[in-house]
């Protein structure tokens, strides 16, 4: 669902964003394609379970029901400072690239097969196999795509690593 920007804001800052009233209506109407037959996870970054909060109300389910994994949210292999650094030097799509790819240095992102390993078994552990929406952001998103398409190919394309044209 749509948030705000997180340009010029502290890390801290990102991490209290809220979605917009746009975001909570489009996660609304998502909700109510979804219908009752589902269960909702969410990783516990405040935008996740707004967003999951809202696909429930539409889904016609009680917001209290959903399954808050911190799985939904682990990926960082080191502190937060480290990570940022890197995130510094290499720019936010070069990072999730890099990362995506397995060329990332050990110790700044638990490897991306990982971070999708915990996070489906986090939520197989809590909703069984019942049909689940994960809710969720970031480097999870892409660790979870990735698992699921059989491949470390990423949607995020840095302008190094940007195809020839034909």
């Amino acid at each position: 669902a749509e948030r705000p920007s997180f340009a010029g804001l502290t890390e801290r800052e990102k991490h209290e964003v809220s979605l917009t009233p746009r975001g909570r209506d489009e996660a609304m109407a998502l909700g109510r394609q979804f219908g009752s037959a589902v269960r909702f996870a969410s990783s516990p970054v405040p935008r996740s379970v707004e967003t999951a909060a809202a696909l429930a109300e539409g889904a016609g389910i009680d917001a209290g029901s959903i399954v808050h994994l911190a799985e939904l949210r682990l990926f960082l292999a080191s502190g937060p400072a480290h990570h940022e650094d890197v995130k510094r030097r290499l720019g936010w799509t070069e990072l999730m690239a890099t990362w995506a790819d397995g060329a990332l240095p050990d110790g700044v992102l638990q490897p991306c097969e990982v971070v999708a390993r915990h996070a489906i078994e986090a939520v197989l552990r809590a909703c069984g196999p019942a049909r689940v929406v994960a809710v969720t952001h970031d480097f999870v998103v892409l660790a979870l795509l990735a698992a699921l398409r059989g491949e470390r190919v990423t949607a995020v394309v840095s302008p190094s690593r940007r195809l020839p044209k034909e």
